[in-house]
């Protein structure tokens, strides 16, 4: 209770101070490092040398694409520039993804090892390390990721000013649970005279987030989280009715936990003139589950589309493995695996992403299901509807 108070005045504390200063480099910079910092500075040298890797192969990757266009167009120096380019690319793509796989995954072997080695001995004295993962480690990395994809893609030049690329690797509000930010749309905030300044209007909006994300999170979710854990904590306990409520009423203390937080991030944010992206669209409305996963988490489903699911479903070689599964296997299978394999790649890596075990695997797999059966009989549905002239407007459909 009292972290939560203290949380609470820190947020709006920081936000009243963060008012009073100007949009220089090195001063947001600072405070964006000292929210690192008080959380222990091994966190914040994580963030620094991962940003550092992403500042550096951005800027080398745009100074190769410079170069190959101010050499012309022949064949042979674009070949050699674009492989230059992409080794970069891999090379900071294999850096990234394995150090996060590593933190994520570390203490898990640990514990592999260790009940192997009881087995095997008999006895589970062995020592280990318990290792933290770095905070925010995920959203960062996501987001210098896709920083470097977008300058590879030629989307925008990358920032010279390693200050403020830092700035935006570490800008807190949103360091922890999200929105998962864009540079393009979020670092050009941070140095805009007109946006970065104190503004009765964008306080009061941010007071609104706040407190209304504050209401979520304490009033809403936590009350709700009580009910729930102690219901399903003791199962043989409850009524069957009683625990089926449980599991139907997690779902809404998860969302407003969830969306919670983002309100104040949102809120936090908005008060230093800085506009997040909406991660939440009332997903508790929709209609089938990819229209939940549109609607939940929105900057992670866009970026998992954006950076993964577009460019394996486009690659040429993805592209030749279905022209060969086509030709051998008929065009329905070719179509199929077209549509499936992208989709098993991505629900996979977000069950693993979510957490470790076999548990976020088995969740990735169902809803890769889920989105699989919903792709393949959306055609059927569409003639069943039409065939019995049902109304998908009506309301009673709704209900049903």
């Amino acid at each position: 209770m009292y972290c939560r108070f203290y949380s609470v005045l820190y947020n709006f504390g920081s936000t009243l101070l963060y008012c009073h200063t100007s949009p220089k480099v090195d001063g947001p910079a600072g405070r964006k490092s000292d929210f690192f910092a008080v959380s222990g500075w091994k966190y914040l040298l994580y963030a620094i040398v991962l940003s550092i890797l992403f500042f550096h192969a951005a800027n080398r990757i745009d100074q190769i694409h410079q170069a190959q266009e101010e050499s012309g167009e022949k064949k042979y120096k674009k070949e050699r520039y674009f492989g230059t380019s992409k080794k970069i690319l891999i090379a900071t793509i294999v850096i990234a993804v394995g150090n996060l796989i590593f933190n994520k995954y570390f203490n898990l072997a640990q514990d592999l090892i260790r009940t192997i080695y009881a087995y095997l001995s008999g006895t589970g004295n062995i020592r280990v390390w318990e290792l933290a993962l770095p905070l925010g480690l995920s959203y960062y990395t996501f987001s210098g990721l896709g920083y470097v994809l977008d300058v590879y893609w030629k989307r925008y030049p990358s920032q010279k000013n390693y200050a403020k690329f830092l700035l935006y690797i570490i800008y807190f509000p949103h360091i922890i649970q999200g929105p998962i930010e864009r540079y393009n749309l979020l670092g050009g905030q941070f140095f805009d005279e007109s946006a970065v300044r104190f503004q009765t209007s964008s306080i009061k909006r941010a007071f609104v987030w706040m407190g209304f994300g504050y209401f979520k999170k304490l009033f809403v979710a936590d009350r709700m989280a009580i009910f729930v854990n102690g219901v399903l904590a003791k199962p043989d306990h409850m009524p069957g009715s009683m625990q089926l409520f449980a599991i139907l009423l997690s779902g809404v203390w998860i969302y407003a936990d969830f969306s919670g937080y983002i309100d104040i991030a949102k809120g936090v944010s908005s008060a230093f003139g800085i506009e997040l992206n909406q991660n939440f669209n009332h997903p508790l409305l929709s209609k089938s589950v990819p229209e939940w996963w549109r609607r939940w988490h929105m900057s992670l489903s866009s970026w998992w589309k954006d950076y993964i699911y577009i460019p394996l479903a486009i690659s040429p070689g993805f592209l030749s493995l279905c022209k060969k599964i086509r030709k051998n296997y008929g065009k329905g299978m070719g179509k199929f695996f077209k549509d499936a394999a992208p989709l098993l790649l991505i629900w996979i890596t977000t069950g693993l992403w979510h957490g470790t075990g076999s548990t976020y695997l088995a969740w990735g797999i169902y809803y890769f299901l889920l989105f699989l059966c919903s792709i393949t009989c959306s055609p059927w549905m569409t003639k069943f509807v039409k065939t019995l002239h049902i109304n998908t407007e009506s309301k009673s459909f709704h209900i049903f």
